[in-house]
């Protein structure tokens, strides 16, 4: 008589849902963090009532989960990343021009 083989299951790292909680939480930090850079940067307006482009606080929240340039690209498409390389160009000529 041939016996079944016998296979143990053994545990070697966080499960999918461990991960996935895990990257949760440190978006969760990343975007409270964008949030209180915010709230300083406010000058005592309510950072929540600040009005700003989407496409501009759509790029600022690309930079703060660290996306790359690819990335940043793809998440605002054609039109974000034209008009939030025109805005970024202006600043540059502002500085420039001092």
């Amino acid at each position: 008589m041939i016996e079944a083989a016998h296979f143990e299951v053994v545990k070697v790292g966080p499960s999918l849902a461990e991960r996935i909680e895990k990257q949760r939480a440190v978006t969760a930090r990343t975007l409270k963090r964008f949030r209180e850079r915010l709230e300083h940067g406010s000058d005592g307006e309510s950072w929540a009532a600040m009005e700003i482009p989407a496409g501009l606080m759509l790029a600022d929240v690309c930079d703060a989960l660290g996306l790359d340039p690819g990335q940043r690209r793809e998440v605002l498409g054609d039109a974000g990343t034209a008009f939030v390389a025109k805005l970024e160009g202006e600043r540059v000529m502002e500085v420039e021009n001092g």
